[in-house]
């Protein structure tokens, strides 16, 4: 960490010591943090499990010297002051003989811990002694500029594990990102910053996002790995809702919808899509549906998506309809709902980012004609833009929503899916009620499509005379 971060660390770190007088029920550090742990040579022995999941070089989570325990002993913090990579800011403003850092991660383990038990879900069992005590295990190495990871959690058995956290989430971290062959197959690399979110705020969402998964085991579910992270994600913001973090993870859902689905096994897609779950909260108006998830598929040994759609079938909706509406939500979202009004959205659709179109035509007289696949559970938008029939006016939209919800997991479909629009009729077409555009969407037979035009007529242009 170079000096100037250094000196931001510290002064975020005094800057939350003193807000914690002055915003009552936001999460910030007590008057008396220096009674959160004590700092103590680590000289028992430790399971050799972790060195598979962490190890450079010699450096294995074995060399971290140093631990703390956190005020209840629910958690233990494994660190180090020697190693020039992975040790942390020695700096104790407090002057508890902890590491700030370190007194940071011991109160906002046991915040998450028991923020995540007052929403109902189980606590995360604690271990079987490895790291040299019964307390959940958290390692913090630097992770930001070696694989650019937030954190992860390593399961020691079915039912418990151990966290890895970076050790500063800093602005400067980077790794080396491949980039795509745009030059016949040449290789090339930029560096990628690490964190859209950095310092406390990163390490308190990284908390509550891989305690979750802790919380996961648990409860031995055997849940499919999507739904394990897109719930951990979503668990970032229902811990800490001043986060913003997850816009950046959303920005990219918006940018490609069609590139994401529900039943999709590789876990990477699942980060971006965690607004499913917000989508659900606002619906019912509770976390009902999460909470009831996990026993669920521990009790019958279903999949994880057949259980939520039982779970919803049970609340008068089941998957399909949901994944229609939860599309109809994100358009409604931000650039589009101030031209809606009486449509549902997202309570916080004024930060949302705009969903972007996979087609977008001009009409320019010949008809529009849009082909293409889409996977199921997913959903895309497609334009076409018409000049206005009014005099003086701006162009008539007409936006198809177009949204793939069938739902079963081992049965993939990439159905395909035919747009045309004109102003001309032709056979087959349907009127559109406003712009009075022709149009047609075509699917093939049995599959299960909700397809959905929102059109809007154009604004006459104001002349002012002066």
């Amino acid at each position: 960490m170079s000096p100037f971060s250094k000196f931001v660390f510290s002064a975020l770190l005094s800057l939350l010591l003193f807000a914690s007088s002055l915003f009552a029920g936001k999460p910030s550090f007590p008057q008396n943090v220096g009674q959160l742990g004590v700092a103590t040579i680590l000289n028992s022995n430790k399971s050799p499990d972790k060195q598979q999941s962490f190890a450079q070089g010699d450096f294995t989570l074995d060399s971290l010297e140093l631990f703390s325990d956190s005020q209840n002993k629910i958690f233990r913090v494994h660190y180090t002051l020697k190693d020039t990579l992975h040790g942390i800011n020695p700096e104790d403003i407090n002057q508890n003989n902890i590491p700030d850092y370190i007194d940071a991660v011991l109160y906002f383990a046991e915040y998450v811990y028991h923020e995540t038990a007052k929403l109902g879900f189980a606590l995360a069992n604690p271990d079987g002694g490895e790291g040299g005590s019964r307390a959940i295990d958290i390692y913090v190495v630097e992770l930001g500029s070696t694989n650019g990871n937030y954190g992860y959690t390593q399961s020691r058995d079915s039912e418990s594990g151990y966290i890895v956290i970076d050790n500063n989430y800093s602005d400067l971290d980077s790794v080396l990102q491949e980039k795509e062959s745009t030059n016949g197959g040449t290789i090339e690399f930029y560096l990628r910053q690490s964190y859209y979110t950095f310092f406390i705020d990163a390490l308190k969402i990284t908390l509550a996002h891989e305690y979750f998964h802790l919380v996961q085991l648990a409860y031995n579910a055997g849940e499919d790995q999507f739904v394990a992270e897109i719930t951990a994600t979503y668990m970032e913001k229902k811990i800490f809702p001043e986060s913003v973090d997850f816009l950046s993870s959303l920005n990219i859902f918006f940018k490609r919808p069609w590139d994401f689905y529900l039943t999709n096994q590789d876990s990477r897609f699942a980060y971006h899509m965690s607004i499913y779950w917000d989508y659900l909260f606002e619906r019912f108006g509770n976390d009902d549906v999460l909470l009831e998830l996990f026993p669920l598929i521990a009790k019958d040994g279903i999949t994880s998506l057949a259980a939520l759609n039982l779970l919803l079938k049970e609340r008068g909706i089941n998957i399909n309809e949901s994944w229609c509406e939860f599309a109809r939500w994100c358009y409604n979202s931000q650039g589009h709902l101030p031209n809606l009004s009486g449509q549902t959205t997202f309570s916080f659709y004024e930060i949302m980012p705009e969903l972007k179109m996979r087609y977008d035509f001009e009409y320019s007289g010949e008809d529009v004609f849009i082909n293409d696949s889409l996977h199921n559970l997913s959903f895309e938008l497609d334009r076409v833009i018409f000049p206005s029939k009014q005099y003086n006016a701006s162009a008539d939209t007409l936006d198809f929503l177009i949204v793939n919800s069938y739902h079963i997991a081992n049965d993939s479909q990439f159905p395909d899916y035919t747009i045309i629009a004109s102003e001309a009729e032709f056979s087959g077409a349907v009127l559109s009620e406003k712009t009075k555009r022709f149009y047609i969407i075509e699917k093939p037979e049995g599959t299960v499509f909700c397809n959905e035009l929102i059109e809007r007529e154009g604004s006459k242009t104001k002349t002012i005379s002066y």
